[in-house]
């Protein structure tokens, strides 16, 4: 079976990039594409970065209990399917999840040997900069970003890893290291 790698992080901590890097690096790791409701950006792919669909289908699955995790964030919800995780954990040495910090900590209580790994940023100074760079948000989501990273922060506390972010190469090998050092 393999074991399962999270990473969390509030939006703009670095989680998409360095989870797409680690992948990479570790073949041997199975990505866990997310169904969410938010609205696919330009440069995403269905069934890649996410599986999207509509809310009340969402909402359909929740009732199937087809989620082994599911969290409402900044008004979108994101889940992920128990399907999904146990046919990668049959095939594969390792699954690497890019999710919420509430579902990492679900995960964790599910799949008590996965290894939870926290990334963070310098200062809140530092996030909103991040977050006004990418334009996918307005100042409003920002606003509401910065609002959900506090109480991220907060959880992190529950993590077997932190990592602060303040350079991409060097997180990426911090967190390779930790996985190194924990999957093999």
């Amino acid at each position: 079976m393999g074991r399962i790698i999270v990473i969390s992080g509030p939006s703009g901590s670095g989680k998409t990039t360095i989870c797409w890097r680690l992948l990479e690096m570790f073949p041997e790791l199975a990505y866990s594409v997310s169904t969410t409701t938010r609205k696919k950006r330009n440069n995403e792919k269905e069934g890649i970065d996410y599986y999207f669909v509509d809310k009340v289908e969402f909402k359909g699955m929740i009732g199937n209990n087809e989620f082994i995790e599911w969290e409402e964030v900044h008004g979108d919800l994101y889940g992920t399917l128990y399907r999904d995780i146990e046919k990668k954990r049959n095939e594969k040495a390792g699954i690497l999840m890019d999710i919420d910090p509430k579902g990492g900590i679900n995960i964790k209580r599910l799949y008590p040997d996965s290894v939870l790994i926290f990334l963070s940023v310098p200062s809140i100074e530092t996030l909103i900069e991040r977050l006004s760079k990418r334009r996918t948000e307005d100042g409003f989501d920002i606003g509401k970003r910065v609002e959900r990273a506090k109480e991220e922060f907060e959880l992190s506390k529950n993590y077997d890893f932190i990592v602060e972010n303040n350079d991409i190469d060097i997180t990426l090998k911090k967190v390779s290291n930790i996985i190194k050092e924990n999957m093999f």
